[in-house]
């Protein structure tokens, strides 16, 4: 699949936080929590701690100004999250996870696919994971706003005790990734 980032000026990189990010300062997403944290350098930190790898969009043709973002960490959740659940996610206790902790695009860049491409991003590297290490998929945690979005890729809600109206924990299968 040829992705929107490889026929632009837009461009995938890793970020590992040694470098400033160009428009990180104006970066708006329209979520508050998102656009706070990469207002507050967030992305760097995250970007040089062990544990999470950070992917960044930037447009090359605009200053390499930064497009989007995902962050992605090693997470276990409960077995008892899947209860509902009829994929095969082992016997113990705590099941293996690819956290998408998380995904913002700039208002300028919306709706032109760059969000569901850094979402295939995450995918392709937890399918990697899944394979090397061994975990059963790919969880994050999405705004009411954005379930239509993350079904529309194939992930389901996982029913909780004590869910909030406010955070909708989902989660993807490995076998359900492409």
């Amino acid at each position: 699949m040829v992705t929107q980032f490889d026929t632009q000026a837009v461009k995938l990189h890793s970020y590992k936080g040694s470098k400033p990010l160009n428009g990180t300062k104006k970066f708006e997403s329209g979520n508050d929590i998102i656009d706070s944290f990469v207002r507050k350098n967030n992305l760097k930190s995250q970007g040089k701690a062990p544990g999470t790898t950070v992917f960044v969009l930037v447009d090359n043709s605009n200053n390499n100004s930064l497009v989007g973002f995902c962050t992605l960490a090693c997470h276990s959740l409960s077995k008892d999250m899947f209860s509902t659940s009829k994929e095969n996610i082992g016997k113990t206790s705590s099941i293996p996870v690819v956290k998408l902790g998380m995904l913002g695009v700039d208002k300028q860049y919306q709706k032109r696919g760059f969000g569901e491409d850094l979402v295939l991003e995450a995918l392709k590297r937890t399918k990697i994971v899944c394979e090397q290490a061994g975990c059963s998929g790919l969880f994050l945690i999405a705004d009411p706003g954005a379930i239509t979005f993350y079904k529309k890729l194939g992930f389901s809600e996982l029913e909780l005790e004590g869910n909030t109206p406010q955070a909708i924990p989902m989660f993807l299968h490995v076998d359900c990734i492409p």
